[in-house]
């Protein structure tokens, strides 16, 4: 078995990108943080955090969990985040309850079909036991 190659380099949690070992500062490594980031303001640092985690919950699936949707509520109705944190949060949120609201409309269109079908057929509980 072939081994697995693994990138060079070191990930950056702010940026999220991979970059070589040099634009790491000693503590960069732990942290994570290259020296780019490391040299941004803390603020913006964390906003970027947010908006990156916000994008994780976004991609994450179709599904979102309680834990997630309170997150994104959280992110949009507190005022010590940026707006654009806020907004960004919004609209996730607002788009996953279009998509919750769509998937219900759906079921419950196969439901009528479903039923509409039974009702057609005469069936008797003989036929139903005999298959």
């Amino acid at each position: 078995m072939a081994k697995k190659k693994r990138y060079k380099g070191h990930y950056c949690k702010i940026c999220s990108e991979i970059k070589a070992n040099e634009k790491f500062s000693g503590k960069g490594h732990i942290n994570h943080i290259c020296k780019e980031c490391s040299s941004l303001s803390v603020e913006k640092r964390s906003e970027l955090v947010r908006m990156r985690k916000i994008m994780n919950i976004e991609c994450s699936g179709f599904y979102l969990s309680k834990k997630d949707r309170d997150n994104l509520k959280k992110y949009n109705k507190n005022k010590k985040y940026s707006e654009e944190v806020r907004e960004y949060a919004s609209r996730v949120l607002d788009e996953a309850q279009e998509r919750y609201e769509e998937m219900q409309e759906a079921m419950r269109a196969d439901e009528e079909f479903y039923e509409e079908d039974l009702l057609d057929e005469d069936f008797s509980e003989e036929d139903i036991y005999l298959e």
